[in-house]
């Protein structure tokens, strides 16, 4: 009975010692299972955040790429090809324009009718420049394949009338070939000069829709030279 008894202390010994290993093995295995999890996890969220990061850059180049595409003379001239508000940084490089501080409506247009012109050596491009939000001036510009800016000139421009001076002036373009442009001025005033005051104001008691008006003409001619540069009146 005794050695019986030893048998089952024994058994037990065995049982307990094999549920012990279980145990740990089993707690082993989770802690492992769990720090594959882990690792898992991890590896995935670092993959997430490089996908992140790639599509981000992604993103970013959609914005960088076009900057250094736009960044060209190729998208400035075609900015100029249509009534396009130009952006400061352009015609400050390829038209050598300041923006000047008195002026917040000072702006640069492409021109509606004109599409920009590749010579031999040089571009010719039309645009237009919006002063104090009543004027605008068209202009002529050449500019080396390069980019260099070579020359400009004024050919046309006009302003929202004072109705207190009865007095316009306005200047019209016509281009005759890719460097011919023929310019005429126009000027617009009384034919009575007595309804004027000394200052060549309107006199109060006149409205200026009553008064009889004239106008003259005068044209010449520009003309742009082989090496770029813009004269004005050259004969054809």
């Amino acid at each position: 009975m005794f050695i019986s008894l030893l048998q089952v202390i024994s058994t037990m010994k065995l049982t307990l010692k094999i549920f012990l290993i279980l145990i740990l093995l089993s707690c082993s295995g989770k802690k492992k299972e769990n720090i594959v999890t882990q690792e898992i996890n991890t590896t995935i969220k670092g993959k997430n955040q490089v996908e992140n990061k790639i599509v981000d850059l992604n993103k970013e180049n959609k914005k960088i790429t076009p900057e250094k595409v736009i960044d060209s003379l190729q998208y400035f001239l075609n900015l100029t090809n249509g009534f396009n508000k130009i952006p400061e940084k352009f015609y400050k490089k390829y038209l050598n324009i300041e923006k000047p501080k008195y002026d917040p409506y000072f702006e640069i247009y492409g021109s509606l009718e004109n599409r920009p012109k590749s010579l031999q050596n040089y571009y010719v491009v039309y645009f237009s420049i919006s002063q104090g939000g009543v004027c605008s001036y068209d202009q002529v510009a050449t500019i080396r394949k390069n980019g260099e800016f070579i020359d400009m000139m004024e050919i046309g421009g006009n302003c929202d009338q004072d109705q207190s001076i009865p007095s316009y002036k306005s200047t019209s373009y016509k281009i005759i070939d890719s460097v011919t442009i023929k310019m005429t001025e126009s000027l617009s005033e009384p034919k009575d000069k007595s309804v004027l005051d000394d200052q060549r104001f309107l006199l109060d008691s006149l409205d200026i829709d009553d008064i009889e008006m004239e106008v003259t003409e005068s044209s010449h001619y520009v003309k742009i030279m082989l090496s770029g540069e813009i004269e004005k009146n050259k004969n054809l």
